[in-house]
């Protein structure tokens, strides 16, 4: 039976991590700690996923897709995080590391060019 089904469009929300620091850092240490105890487990993760959100329109799909790719998705989107984090960053008079907000494949084709 696939895991799910996770609803990208009717998520809980979370006001505290979304606006501070601290909030962010716990949430980021929970989802760490669950990780643990299923490790610790030796439970098996299932390999797919039932994913479900608003399409254009206000329709709601769903989709069967997998645990590895949704991970994927989300070191993803939190790229496009961090590029709005390093243009706030720049008008406070900041640099953000080099390759921050940069996804892997721009980095690696960046190395390679320099080549």
């Amino acid at each position: 039976h696939p895991l799910g089904p996770v609803d990208y469009a009717h998520r809980e929300r979370s006001p505290l991590t979304e606006s501070t620091v601290d909030g962010g850092q716990c949430s980021i240490g929970r989802a760490i700690a669950i990780m643990e105890q299923l490790r610790e487990r030796e439970t098996a993760i299932p390999s797919f996923i039932t994913v479900s959100d608003t399409l254009p329109g206000g329709t709601t799909a769903s989709f069967l897709s997998t645990v590895d790719r949704e991970l994927w998705f989300c070191i993803h989107h939190m790229i496009h995080h961090n590029a709005i984090i390093a243009s706030l960053m720049f008008e406070l008079g900041l640099n953000p590391p080099t390759e921050f907000a940069y996804a892997p494949s721009t980095i690696k084709l960046a190395h390679d060019l320099a080549k």
